[in-house]
């Protein structure tokens, strides 16, 4: 068995526009996107002797490093870092992972994710980055020490005239006996494309689970304090964001299937692996459909539990209005009342020589002393009232219309 090359691959979706600001960053050091700071820096740092945008039917961007490594990535955002080998070390294989990852892995996500608000949940589940080995001259026992040196079961063998590829769930070998250069091509960027989908699926469905069981662990609340509900409320409103990506991005990766599929159809209907790909993409559409209903549904749960939370934070907020206004109440009756309630008194003037020169009595209750009062105090009341109904009542109404916006 000899060694040909090796791939290391990962996915940043995007589009010709991203492809065409990573080019300006990658070729010139500089983009209108990124300040003169650690990315240009880093350009600097990356070492890379070349790079070209290459226009094709599918357009993408390739250079090399120093140390021979190359890479390509294409206008989807499928990006590969490559190395010919003439013998699989371990070694040669971290160093080619140190460079994807750190160097230009890191580079195309920034570029791919600008503008994109990326949910917290992906940083807890980052994907592998599937592997492409290219040998020749190798028998079944070869290929089954292969996948056993790297952990993995291969799940589908395609055998033919022309070769081997021998498929694992993030790890491929084509063992490649008469194929062209074409050929290989075209058999990597599409075996590196279905691994790293069917891997993002994995990915989404463990998102899914894992924000469908905080929204579970919400439900299961019984019962809130007052104080727990806009930490409660702003919680579910975060993970309800999260679905929204996930769903929008799973119309995304429907769209790149229609598009690699129409390019085999148009570009590759003659590619002896033609049929095959066309196998991965019907299983593909099967599984990023299930993955879209399953988003679809997320996003429901999501609705419903923000719309409990909703209800139970207006009618807080409603108890809490009818206690400020039994305690107003209360307030202005006590008030009115002793207004109207002075106390009774007298009080006699006399003169030098002990003579009455005046008298003069103050009633308790005096009825019109009473009624003026009264109407004055209450009249205040009701004003002051007002003013505290018509501003509880905006706050209660602009919070709702907060949510319903979010929603949106």
């Amino acid at each position: 068995m000899e060694f040909k090359k090796i791939y290391l691959g990962n996915w940043f979706p995007g589009s010709t526009i991203h492809l065409k600001q990573l080019y300006q960053l990658l070729s010139t050091g500089e983009s209108f996107y990124f300040q003169k700071g650690d990315m240009v820096r880093l350009i600097r740092k990356m070492n890379i002797k070349n790079v070209e945008y290459v226009t094709e039917s599918f357009n993408k961007v390739e250079g090399t490093f120093d140390g021979g490594i190359h890479f390509d990535i294409l206008e989807d955002g499928v990006a590969m870092v490559s190395k010919d080998i003439n013998k699989l070390s371990f070694g040669d294989l971290k160093k080619i992972k140190d460079i994807a990852i750190k160097k230009m892995f890191f580079v195309v996500e920034k570029v791919y994710s600008r503008g994109v608000s990326v949910p917290k949940v992906l940083d807890e589940l980052q994907v592998d980055n599937p592997m492409v080995l290219v040998v020749s001259k190798a028998n079944e026992k070869d290929l089954e020490k292969l996948f056993k040196k790297f952990n993995s079961i291969p799940y589908k063998k395609l055998n033919n005239k022309k070769g081997n590829i021998w498929i694992g769930s993030s790890f491929v070998v084509i063992n490649n006996q008469s194929f062209s250069d074409d050929e290989l091509g075209e058999s990597i960027k599409y075996l590196m494309f279905a691994r790293l989908f069917e891997l993002n699926l994995s990915r989404s469905l463990k998102a899914q689970h894992k924000l469908w069981g905080k929204l579970e662990t919400i439900r299961a609340q019984r019962s809130f304090k007052s104080r727990h509900l806009p930490v409660v409320r702003d919680s579910a409103l975060d993970i309800q964001s999260q679905v929204n990506f996930f769903k929008s991005r799973s119309k995304q990766m429907n769209h790149f299937l229609d598009w690699r599929k129409k390019y085999i159809d148009e570009y590759l209907s003659s590619h002896f692996l033609s049929s095959a790909f066309t196998r991965f993409f019907v299983s593909l559409r099967a599984n990023q459909y299930y993955s879209h209903e399953l988003w679809d549904m997320a996003d429901s749960y999501a609705d419903s539990t923000i719309e409990s939370i909703t209800l139970l934070y207006v009618d807080n907020e409603r108890r809490e209005l009818r206690t400020l206004q039994k305690l107003f109440l209360i307030s202005a009756v006590i008030t009115f009342l002793s207004l109207g309630t002075l106390l009774g008194s007298t009080m006699t003037t006399y003169n030098l020589q002990g003579q009455i020169t005046g008298y003069t009595m103050t009633s308790s209750w005096e009825v019109g002393s009473f009624l003026l009062f009264a109407s004055i105090a209450l009249i205040i009341a009701f004003f002051i009232y007002y003013i505290f109904y018509l501003f509880f009542n905006r706050l209660k109404q602009s919070k709702i219309l907060s949510r319903q916006k979010s929603k949106k």
